[in-house]
């Protein structure tokens, strides 16, 4: 005789309506939650600006040439709180500026930092451009020079010995090998030789005075530290 399995319903467990509140509480916390955070964080997100960047150590007195420019300095964006006061947006104002101060690799670069080489001129009255020779490393006192020095120039009369200082405080505007090739600040001292000749701007009223003293003795070039 077959068996005949009778089934019997399941009773319907009752849901708990107090569960139910708590569950969709939570997630709606949870929700909120997580758009606070959200929130915060867009209102913590600083506001940027474009600032210039020296990627490299450029020595004081250095004049910032369109190679300089190129290689050693970038343009980033930083957070306006890190921002010093007359930074430099834009690496076309750097150029015709000299650095007035030694500027550190990763320093955002500002414009006390800088000196316009009009500037300098101005402090002479109609300047003009001259070289002189440097034949003995005993004329040069002070080390090496480059250009963006300042320098004091003296000579030692041939016939009496005597020292006299013709100019003082000229800026040197270039320096250069025997061969003409110019010297650069920007690598070490080490790497490139001494001038062996200077170019520096003075008064054009003593132009004609300063080349006949240079010519009486024996030149000597004190490097002003």
């Amino acid at each position: 005789m077959k068996r005949i399995k009778i089934r019997y319903p399941k009773e319907k467990r009752k849901k708990n309506p107090a569960w139910r509140f708590l569950f969709s509480f939570f997630m709606a916390f949870l929700v909120f939650l997580l758009l606070l955070i959200l929130e915060a964080g867009i209102q913590n997100k600083e506001e940027e600006k474009q600032v210039v960047m020296a990627v490299a150590n450029i020595p004081k007195g250095t004049e910032l040439s369109d190679e300089i420019i190129a290689n050693s300095f970038r343009e980033i964006y930083v957070p306006v709180s890190y921002v010093p006061d007359q930074a430099i947006e834009d690496r076309k104002q750097l150029a015709g500026n000299i650095t007035e101060e030694e500027i550190c690799e990763r320093e955002i670069l500002t414009i006390p930092k800088l000196c316009e080489l009009s500037a300098l001129l101005e402090e002479l009255e109609e300047p003009v451009e001259v070289s002189v020779s440097v034949t003995d490393l005993s004329q040069v006192v002070g080390g090496i020079i480059r250009a963006g020095d300042r320098i004091n120039l003296s000579v030692t009369d041939r016939e009496t010995g005597v020292n006299e200082r013709i100019i003082s405080n000229v800026y040197v505007s270039g320096a250069f090998t025997s061969s003409g090739n110019r010297l650069d600040r920007v690598r070490t001292e080490q790497e490139q030789p001494p001038a062996t000749v200077l170019n520096f701007w003075i008064p054009k009223a003593m132009e004609q005075a300063f080349n006949e003293k240079i010519n009486s003795g024996l030149l000597r070039i004190s490097k002003i530290q």
